[in-house]
């Protein structure tokens, strides 16, 4: 093996030192003074850029106004409710309970035999003003003639009322529970 002398390795570590950082500054002074550039002047390297600000978080800032060099109009606000059709939904509700509460089975026999007794009272009359006015005018019927008239048609059409109720009011509870 080949090993240099100690003065001539001396001498090559005294024409080569070692490159170590420069000390660092003293706490005092390192307030005050301003920090040192990231650059050097003799380097061609330019310097970076400045970071922008952070932009404010969407939740507390209110949304951007429209702008004139977008080209998306913003949208037009809701109308009103109309006057109609408010009153056309009222009307609706209306015609909705009219059928829900008079086409129930028990209304709908209450009104019947409603107009059918008030039939059978007008057919009651008329029978009678035609038994005992007319018939005993026209044909010289005796009093005792038409009053039998009258009872049988009061009879006759008691009968006939009384059955087409019963007939009407079994289809209504038919339709409305089967």
């Amino acid at each position: 093996m080949y090993f240099l002398p100690v003065s001539t390795a001396a001498a090559a570590s005294s024409s080569f030192p070692l490159l170590l950082p420069p000390p660092p500054p003293p706490s005092s002074s390192s307030s005050s003074s301003p920090p040192p550039p990231p650059y050097s002047s003799s380097s061609s390297t330019p310097p970076p850029p400045p970071l922008p600000p952070p932009p404010p978080s969407s939740s507390s800032s209110p949304p951007p106004p429209y702008s004139s060099s977008s080209t998306t109009p913003p949208l037009p606000p809701p109308p009103p409710p109309s006057s109609s059709s408010s009153s056309s939904s009222s009307i609706h509700f209306l015609i909705y309970l009219s059928f829900k509460y008079l086409f129930h089975p028990f209304f709908l026999s209450f009104f019947l035999s409603f107009f059918l007794s008030l039939s059978f009272f007008l057919s009651f009359f008329l029978s009678f003003f035609l038994s005992f006015f007319l018939l005993n005018s026209y044909f010289q019927f005796s009093f005792s003639s038409s009053i039998i008239y009258f009872l049988i048609s009061i009879f006759r059409l008691s009968f006939i009322l009384s059955f087409s109720d019963l007939i009407f009011l079994l289809f209504i509870y038919l339709l409305f529970f089967f």
